[in-house]
């Protein structure tokens, strides 16, 4: 299930309780230095299995593992900042993965040094064995019987990405966390308005989509920031008004979700033009608001009706006489040779200019990485097949291992 916060947040995006008095940072500093046993061991370590860890579970006795480390934080509960419930989240399990996405510049270690349980066993899966084994010529052999089948364990699920956001009198940030390595800027596309917000990420549980209405007015302006080792994303977007939200604002029902369908974006013909007898220039225009990256390399698909598409290469602006498209861009040009009895292109001739043409998200399974380093690029093509090629030779004539 995709999570998502809605609390307050300045600077810091967890939720925050108010404590007790006696129960601030310094009087768990001091708690900690007063000789008492936090761990419940009498200064034991102990090595603890997934199945104990699970034992410990309760608001009055919490154990959790972080990094490989397993506290216990029992005595600590009256002295969270985001209150029981929160640090409930991670009782009795490996809390890494949890600990990271709200607390990763914490120094867990000097915090809770003296609630050292000890270290987290790595788990095992146990394999199921056939109960009916025979020894024949000095080679074990299973007999096969009715039922009698080994169950092999299911590959784990992927992880599926989280949502938090914070704030600051001038910014709002929407962070995404992946939870997928090596995410690129084509990975990320997103619609922004003065009141609303919609993105897709590309992840590896698929294209996780969230959608949003502010609190109060933004400025329709963004670059995405990807961290590409941890796979956070985050949304930096200026507010109109400088005051601190009580919320992010509002969000409807599966706001937050993995698509099980391809995306299509609303675009509208803005250009064709007839370059000779199969070829048609065509320039397709997303709304003002939706921005994409198309890497070098990369394609769309395009639609015009409910069943077919078909995959193409868009080409920078300047082929057309203007300047060069920029990295987030909602203009793509192209140019496609046309077959009298292809099933997309044969009805390229019928549209009109303003007429809707669906658009994909951009997808690359070529990987610009693959020039890199080298001095020699040899490209072969014919007739349009020109045009994944000319976006991949500017690329590499402003590489200085081209110069």
């Amino acid at each position: 299930m995709l999570t998502i916060s809605t609390a307050s947040a300045t600077g810091n995006p967890r939720n925050k309780t108010a404590l007790k008095p006696g129960r601030s940072l310094m009087d768990w500093v001091r708690l900690t230095q007063s000789g008492v046993d936090l761990t419940g061991l009498k200064g034991r370590k102990i090595e603890v299995t997934i199945e104990e860890l699970q034992k410990h579970s309760q608001i009055d006795d919490i154990w959790m593992a972080i990094k490989g480390v397993v506290y216990n934080v029992t005595s600590y509960v009256e002295y969270h900042p985001g209150g029981a419930d929160e640090l409930l989240r991670g009782a009795g399990k490996d809390a890494t993965d949890l600990f990271n996405e709200v607390h990763r510049w914490v120094n867990i270690e000097s915090m809770l040094s003296k609630c050292v349980v000890g270290k987290l066993l790595p788990s095992f899966i146990k394999p199921v064995l056939p109960s009916v084994i025979n020894l024949k010529n000095g080679v074990m052999e299973q007999i096969s019987k009715p039922g009698n089948r080994v169950q092999v364990p299911r590959p784990a699920a992927k992880p599926l990405p989280t949502f938090d956001w914070f704030q600051t009198p001038d910014i709002v940030s929407l962070c995404v966390y992946t939870k997928t390595s090596n995410l690129q800027p084509y990975d990320v596309a997103f619609d922004l308005t003065p009141l609303t917000f919609t993105g897709y990420i590309n992840t590896s549980a698929g294209v996780f989509k969230i959608n949003l209405s502010f609190f109060n007015k933004v400025v329709p302006e963004c670059t995405p920031k990807i961290l590409v080792r941890t796979g956070k994303v985050e949304f930096v977007v200026p507010k109109c008004t400088k005051q601190l939200w009580p919320s992010y604002g509002k969000a409807e029902i599966h706001h937050c979700q993995i698509l099980n369908t391809q995306v299509w974006i609303k675009s509208k013909l803005i250009h064709r033009e007839k370059l000779n007898h199969n070829t048609w220039s065509l320039s397709l225009q997303l709304d003002d608001s939706f921005k994409c990256n198309v890497p070098v390399g990369g394609h769309v698909s395009l639609r015009i009706d409910e069943k077919i598409s078909a995959k193409y290469t868009p080409l920078i602006s300047s082929i057309f006489g203007s300047e060069s498209v920029p990295d987030m861009s909602n203009k793509l040009h192209f140019i496609i040779k046309v077959y009298p009895k292809g099933n997309f292109t044969s009805r390229l001739k019928d549209i009109q200019l303003d007429q809707v043409v669906m658009v994909s998200l951009p997808e690359s399974p070529f990987g610009i990485q693959k020039i890199e380093g080298r001095q020699k690029l040899l490209c072969l093509a014919a007739g349009t097949g020109i045009t994944p090629m000319v976006r991949l030779v500017r690329e590499a004539l402003n590489r200085d291992s081209f110069k």
